[in-house]
């Protein structure tokens, strides 16, 4: 299975996971899910951020093919878009499509056989054919830290890709040495979405406040969550924000891997420290999973939820610091290697091993082999 199946079959949205944890505010965040165009047209309205030009439809508006209706289809910006369906409550389930044209998200909905009376209107998402770059981020007192990679966004969504994302610390004042100032496609993405977020109008400021919550660097940049695509002729344009996950990502302690003879190193995606033995999952409808060893696997799916919850710890070859199930990890609060390379050629089920996630290190203590 290629990873754009795995992603259409496999892989839930953040709110599905976090409502298959149970997540004690689900609520809010499924609301500030469906509120996310909204909120990011505020940010264009009051401040230029740059967005897509999100458009709606009822779904009368579809099965009637309206004047509206028609106008869109004709319109080149939306001939490739993501459709989002939203729900009238929590009763109805939102529903998505992406990754198909125009016509294609037509044919889809038409198989779905929806009651018009659940669901709120449909939001239409363009996307361009050809994404240079994707980026997730926080933004977080004086300082920034993140993820890009290059194509689409889904895979840091997700945690599915074949290149590894450039992660990086950014300080505003704290130019040290490190990658980022080294790669300047990088570099100058980064500046670019940080110069969009910058709010020096006081009275801006205090709107934002006072229907967000927002809060401010003292260089006057945005604080939050922030997803971000680069289209052609180098356009950062912002696909989120979300205070609520910033709260929830603010206090995180960025730290590179450390390097090491003997080590097998990768990405914290949840920290904490445990010792354990290896058990390799590489299909978690079949494979068994003992109380209290230590997952090893390529990526985690939905279908892995059963088995998650027997676990000391997981260490993944693929997934990123910022991806859906890096955000679920650490509510789960279960330790979590991300990006470790190799894990399922050099692990072997039994190994006794150290893994200090924060750090970002393996060590094996015991090997069965």
């Amino acid at each position: 299975m290629n990873r754009k199946k795995i992603m259409e079959e496999k892989m839930p949205s953040l709110t599905e996971w976090l409502e298959k944890i149970k997540f004690e505010d689900l609520h809010k965040i499924t609301e500030e899910d469906e509120t996310k165009w909204k909120r990011l047209g505020d940010l264009h309205s009051l401040f230029g951020l740059k967005t897509p030009n999100l458009a709606r439809l009822s779904l009368d508006d579809i099965l009637d093919k309206s004047k509206n209706f028609r106008r869109l289809l004709k319109n080149k910006k939306y001939k490739n878009c993501t459709w989002r369906i939203i729900p009238k409550n929590s009763d109805s389930k939102k529903m998505r499509i992406r990754g198909k044209t125009f016509k294609g998200n037509v044919r889809w909905f038409n198989k779905q056989n929806f009651d018009c009376s659940k669901y709120n209107h449909v939001e239409l998402i363009p996307h361009h054919k050809n994404t240079l770059y994707s980026g997730i981020f926080v933004v977080t007192g004086n300082s920034v830290w993140g993820e890009i990679i290059k194509g689409e966004l889904w895979q840091l969504a997700y945690g599915l890709h074949k290149k590894i994302p450039f992660v990086f610390p950014y300080n505003f004042f704290k130019k040290t040495k490190g990658e980022i100032y080294n790669n300047k496609k990088i570099y100058k993405i980064v500046l670019e979405a940080m110069r969009q977020l910058e709010v020096e109008d006081e009275n801006t400021k205090e709107k934002l406040r006072k229907k967000y919550n927002a809060k401010f660097t003292e260089m006057n940049h945005l604080k939050g969550y922030f997803e971000f695509v680069v289209w052609p002729k180098n356009e950062v344009v912002f696909m989120e924000y979300s205070p609520l996950l910033y709260e929830r990502l603010k206090k995180i302690d960025f730290t590179p891997p450390t390097e090491g003879k003997n080590l097998l190193t990768g990405m914290c995606g949840c920290p904490g420290e445990v010792v354990g033995n290896v058990q390799i999952v590489r299909d978690p409808n079949k494979d068994d999973f003992e109380e209290d060893d230590i997952m090893v696997s390529k990526v985690i799916t939905k279908d892995f939820l059963p088995l998650l919850k027997k676990a000391k710890a997981i260490i993944t070859e693929q997934g990123n610091i910022l991806s859906h199930f890096s955000i679920v990890s650490r509510e789960l609060n279960i330790p979590h290697l991300v990006l470790v390379k190799g894990a399922l050629r050099k692990l072997k089920n039994g190994d006794r091993i150290k893994m200090d996630a924060k750090n970002g290190i393996i060590k094996i203590l015991k090997n069965e082999a």
